[in-house]
């Protein structure tokens, strides 16, 4: 298992170019807040608008997941 992950870290380390790495680090941070947000807006919402922002907010979840 160990050596899985040493694998995984060496190839990520020199086969792929970093700042595209940190720049996709980026984009999953700024989704999962999106998420969040959404999720947050669901619990804010009245009982009929939380019925549509609840699925929403589930779906941008499983996309940035």
């Amino acid at each position: 298992m160990y050596s899985q992950v040493v694998q995984v870290f060496d190839c990520v380390r020199h086969n792929h170019d970093l700042w595209l790495v940190l720049l996709a680090g980026l984009v999953c941070l700024c989704g999962i807040y999106a998420s969040f947000a959404l999720a947050a807006h669901a619990v804010r919402s009245g009982r009929k608008t939380r019925r549509l922002w609840g699925p929403i907010s589930i779906v941008s979840a499983g996309c940035t997941a």
